[in-house]
């Protein structure tokens, strides 16, 4: 997730704008980090799919907080924990599930 949040969400914009945004320095260290640990995983569209993914789940979050006047924190809590935690676990499951079926 971070490749995709310090790239699309803070480098890019700063590049376009040309303008810095919080984030952009940090980021612009962090996203070489990450594809580095991302090439090493042996599975990196995995990891930027999921990247996209959890990102998108946030976003949705957002969105329900403002338009059904929920609870930010109660909202958000569960967004993230979900995205950050149930979609990754459930990911790696089904990528294992798939590899161990390969192998019998």
């Amino acid at each position: 997730m971070c490749f995709v949040n310090a790239l699309a969400g803070h480098v890019m914009p700063a590049l376009l704008t040309k303008s810095y945004n919080p984030g952009a320095v940090q980021s612009a260290i962090m996203a070489p980090m990450a594809l580095l640990i991302i090439q090493r995983s042996g599975r990196p569209l995995l990891c930027i799919a999921y990247g996209i993914i959890g990102h998108w789940l946030l976003v949705m979050g957002v969105k329900i907080t403002f338009k059904f006047q929920t609870d930010e924190a109660l909202t958000m809590s569960a967004f993230m924990l979900f995205a950050n935690l149930v979609l990754p676990l459930a990911i790696s499951h089904h990528v294992a599930t798939k590899q161990s079926k390969k192998s019998n």
